[in-house]
């Protein structure tokens, strides 16, 4: 398994996927802090770093996440070499969860990578102090939001596995996030509740305070908002468990052509 899972991160550094990844995570941090400098603002943490938050749960989270899917579960089929990796002395099922852990481990280094890219933007320009309570608060609110991110990964695999291209779970992505936002603007609450592609969105929101307008806007991180109910836990381990289990009997039944 350790094997498995080793060869799969080799297979991101030789086809230097990985540098798309860093340049993706880069982009948002770092347009920040330019756009920052050039207004000459004094950072205030909570709504430096929500900017980069809210565009990166409502906008890139979910197309991102797709195309990793699809890029570690469609190599071999595009590579055609397909046949060689099922003919390893391991089983299908441990060598699709191997491609899961490294999804799992390389989204969420891209997670710890933005959030200190944006510390570090922060850091540069004027800024209040920054307090242990600040770092804390938005660490375990992308975290919690993370998690929550997971339970639609396997939708994304299968999409990957059916298609054995990385076009199809883009669209899905894409469409996925427009649909979001579209039901955030006019859903009721019921509906956004039973959706848990929009969980993360919905950690934010709850998770962020406001006070005060315009400029003078005061923003409190509370992580209290961050536990969504339980029906939003068990649908999210539901969808989880349901599309992880279709992924792997799909993976053990399908065919190599």
């Amino acid at each position: 398994m350790y094997n498995a899972i080793y060869c799969e991160f080799l297979k991101l550094k030789k086809s230097y996927f990985y540098l798309v990844l860093v340049l993706v995570t880069c982009f948002l941090p770092v347009t920040l802090f330019l756009g920052w400098l050039g207004q000459g603002k004094f950072v205030t943490w909570n709504k430096y770093i929500n900017q980069v938050e809210s565009m990166t749960f409502t906008l890139t989270n979910i197309s991102m996440y797709a195309l990793i899917s699809a890029y570690v579960y469609t190599r071999e089929f595009s590579c055609n070499t397909a046949q060689t990796i099922f003919s390893y002395p391991i089983s299908r099922t441990k060598i699709f969860l191997s491609k899961f852990i490294v999804i799992i481990a390389v989204t969420f280094c891209m997670m710890v990578f933005q959030l200190l890219l944006t510390f570090l933007g922060g850091l540069l320009l004027p800024h209040e102090t920054l307090t242990k309570e600040i770092l804390l608060g938005h660490v375990r609110m992308n975290f919690y939001a993370l998690m929550y991110q997971y339970a639609i990964i396997p939708i994304a695999i299968f999409i990957a596995l059916l298609s054995k291209n990385v076009i199809m779970p883009m669209v899905y992505g894409g469409l996925l996030t427009m649909s979001n936002l579209f039901i955030l603007s006019f859903g009721k609450k019921f509906i956004v509740d039973c959706i848990p592609s929009i969980y993360p969105i919905l950690i934010l929101t709850k998770s962020v305070k406001y006070s005060g307008k315009g400029e003078t806007t005061k923003i409190v991180i509370d992580n209290s908002g961050a536990i969504l109910s339980n029906l939003n836990i068990t649908i999210a381990i539901s969808t989880f468990i349901i599309g992880m289990l279709i992924c792997i009997i799909y993976y053990l039944k399908a065919d190599v052509d």
